[in-house]
């Protein structure tokens, strides 16, 4: 990417019918999805039938009943992508899934405040807004604008649809007020009544090119 993130991440929603009790960090060790590391690695924040979170690592889980997700902090991305196709395809085969999405967020700096104001005037141009607009705008006062912006891309083809949003804010985790958050995020919906195969095969087919296509979105925005 043409700015390296300060943080940077992606992850994998599997939406479906999930028991989040069968999700543990020590079942994941015994089934070889995980390797095992030292305890002090380990976070366990919740595991119930409900609910289970936890991270090994860079690598973190929140499964409830609807979704199973798996994100990690730590290229390479496509190892979450491997570990989902291994609980899904070789051990909890029978597990009903509907859709997959595909995310990734990252937090820049663009140099100054200036800049993050002119991005955002770019994307979210104040005059449309007449005297709102003006407000936004005050000499001497504080500067207004663009707090979050969300776009939206459809298509589909005889096997999935997809929905194609892109996110951008600025960034609540960077410090200062320079810092720009973007979140890509793809969602596939097979068509008619999928399997988890094929919510999995979807997944396999999409995960490298929607990781290309969203850093390539990022470095547009950057390059201003």
């Amino acid at each position: 990417m043409i700015i390296a993130p300060e943080i940077s991440g992606t992850s994998i929603v599997i939406v479906g019918n999930h028991n989040p009790a069968i999700f543990h960090p020590s079942w994941l060790f015994k089934h070889g999805v995980e390797t095992e590391v030292d305890e002090e690695l380990i976070n366990i924040e919740v595991c119930h039938s409900e609910l289970t979170r936890f991270s090994i690592g860079e690598t973190f889980y929140h499964i409830d009943k609807d979704r199973f997700q798996i994100s990690t902090v730590s290229a390479p991305w496509i190892q979450i992508s491997d570990k989902v196709s291994m609980i899904f395809l070789e051990i909890l085969t029978h597990t009903p899934g509907t859709a997959v999405g595909i995310n990734r967020d990252i937090h820049f700096r663009v140099g100054s405040s200036r800049k993050r104001t002119e991005i955002g005037r770019i994307l979210a141009p104040i005059e449309p807004w007449g005297h709102f607009g003006e407000e936004m705008n005050k000499e001497g006062g504080e500067t207004g604008g663009m707090l979050s912006l969300s776009m939206r891309a459809s298509e589909a083809n005889d096997r999935y649809h997809i929905a194609k949003n892109i996110k951008i804010e600025p960034s609540v985790k960077i410090e200062g007020d320079d810092g720009i958050y973007m979140q890509a995020n793809f969602h596939f919906s097979p068509i008619g009544e999928p399997s988890m195969a094929d919510v999995i095969g979807v997944l396999n087919e999409n995960f490298q090119n929607g990781i290309n296509e969203s850093e390539r979105i990022f470095d547009y925005i950057m390059g201003m």
